[in-house]
């Protein structure tokens, strides 16, 4: 052990005393204001690790509000592109953030923990290193694309195919304790996410107007010319915090979450789960693995399938959307993550 630390071929990891660094994006803060999918599931496993008992410090643009963890702000607050006014997932000045905050926290045997594929290329020059000991990073795939050949994490088998690169699947969790059962009046169709083609949401457009139901949705408008095409069909109830998200999940006969690619998992799906809210999706992607066909949703592909659907999500029992999303807690995603941070240091 002392000739690998003293000769940098590894770190000397220390569960509980070895810090794990969280890197977030520029474009949002954590806990993200209003959406933001990459920056919740960040948020939630810093938390789930946190209520372990792990050291965490987190990197992102101020304000930041997880309890218990460290942060060194990167930005004095998410920075937008200067074009439409469109998210960037890494300013330069947010990467030299990273850099120069972990270059002042970084121990022996922590791990820097990448959420973004731009970020490993980047830091993994310009990180020094501790008393000759190498950092061990970790990239979690939140697209269909990683730069790192190994000690990846992968929300769903799905992905993990997709990419074809070693790694472990640990699937995303979510806060139970904000996306749980309500009364519910089941009068209206629901979608939460980026409004954009790869989505499916015209489709479910198409079907709610022909249903004869109300479709809300929530989300940032990302593909502006592709919203427009149906905004006036629908009820747009802009970008929506956990809470306010939960009521709608909460109050809707069903969520509508027609992606069309490899869906990397799909936090929606789950948190409308939790809530007791059956799920029509195309079941690409994670999505497949998610929802059970016939017992918490229906996979559906075309309109005529929604409509379908429609016709019996009365059979979809509540109880059992929500005993399935029991799965995806915050506290499983945390355990699962701790164990991989033990292989990779092995």
């Amino acid at each position: 052990m002392l000739f690998d630390v003293v000769f940098g071929r590894k770190g000397r990891y220390k569960e509980g005393r070895s810090r794990i660094h969280q890197v977030g994006l520029s474009c949002n803060s954590l806990p993200p204001n209003g959406y933001g999918g990459i920056e919740s599931i960040v948020t939630n496993l810093s938390r789930g690790l946190v209520r372990l008992g792990l050291p965490v410090v987190c990197y992102s643009p101020l304000p930041f509000g997880i309890r218990g963890a460290g942060h060194y702000p990167t930005l004095p607050g998410p920075m937008l592109g200067p074009k439409e006014g469109k998210p960037i997932a890494n300013t330069p000045e947010h990467l030299e953030g990273i850099v120069e905050g972990i270059n002042r926290n970084l121990r022996p045997g922590d791990i820097i923990h990448l959420h973004h594929a731009e970020q490993y290329p980047y830091l993994r020059t310009r990180v020094r290193q501790r008393w000759l000991a190498k950092p061990t990073y970790i990239e979690t795939a939140h697209w269909l694309n990683v730069t790192m050949e190994k000690n990846i994490a992968y929300p769903s088998s799905a992905l993990k195919r997709a990419i074809g690169r070693a790694g472990k699947v640990i699937p995303h969790g979510i806060d139970l304790s904000i996306f749980k059962p309500g009364k519910g009046s089941g009068d209206y169709l629901f979608f939460a996410g980026r409004v954009t083609p790869d989505k499916g949401i015209h489709i479910g457009v198409e079907a709610a107007a022909e249903y004869g139901i109300e479709f809300r949705i929530a989300g940032p408008l990302t593909d502006k010319a592709y919203a427009s095409t149906f905004m006036e069909k629908v009820d747009y109830i802009g970008e929506l915090d956990e809470k306010a998200l939960a009521y709608h999940y909460q109050n809707a006969l069903a969520l509508i979450y027609l992606t069309q690619y490899t869906e990397p998992f799909g936090l929606s799906v789950v948190e409308a789960m939790a809530c007791g809210t059956p799920v029509i999706t195309t079941g690409k992607g994670g999505t497949g693995e998610t929802v059970i066909h016939g017992k918490t949703g229906y996979f559906c592909d075309t309109k005529s399938d929604v409509l379908k659907a429609l016709d019996r999500i009365s059979k979809i029992a509540s109880d059992d959307c929500v005993e399935r999303a029991k799965v995806y807690s915050i506290e499983n995603m945390a355990r699962g993550y701790v164990g991989f941070y033990r292989e990779v240091n092995a």
